[in-house]
């Protein structure tokens, strides 16, 4: 086997966990090797971490991705490099402190406005999920207070 291309380019956790689920598919529909035991339990673990809560790629889906681009290129802000909308991708920034994170030099490239304006085109295209599960949470959290109370 010979390597082609080098790190040709990132991928986002949304992509990683596409591309398992495939690979869960295709393996169902052959028979266990046991040569590959060892991949396949590395697969297995991989799409346990990215389906897990802490991971919100699979609140994703590729038009929320497409959209959040899309709005990125539209909106009057500076430009973000591909490694911060990757991070963008994989994080969900909802909370100034995150955007801080991932954006290098975050005050002296963006103004308060721009900050607020990429957390709401993330609230928009790629958290709105998310944050509908939150919501929902919380709902629920507070009846089952409410009647714990009663």
């Amino acid at each position: 086997m010979k390597v082609l291309l080098i790190n040709e380019g990132s991928l986002s956790d949304f992509e990683v966990l596409s591309l398992m689920q495939e690979r869960k598919e295709q393996r169902l529909h052959k028979s266990a090797m046991v040569a590959y035991a060892e991949r396949n339990w590395m697969d297995h673990k991989v799409l346990k971490f990215l389906t897990q809560s802490h991971s919100h790629c699979s609140t994703l889906s590729s038009s929320s991705i497409q959209d959040f681009l899309k709005e990125l290129e539209q909106a009057d802000l500076p430009a973000l490099t591909s490694a911060e909308k990757l991070q963008f991708i994989n994080h969900l920034p909802t909370e100034l402190v995150d955007i801080h994170l991932i954006i290098e030099d975050c005050a002296g490239r963006f103004s308060e406005t721009q900050v607020d304006e990429l957390i709401r085109i993330v609230e928009r295209t790629l958290a709105a999920e998310l944050l509908e599960r939150r919501n929902a949470d919380a709902q629920a959290e507070d009846t089952a207070e409410a009647e714990a109370e009663e």
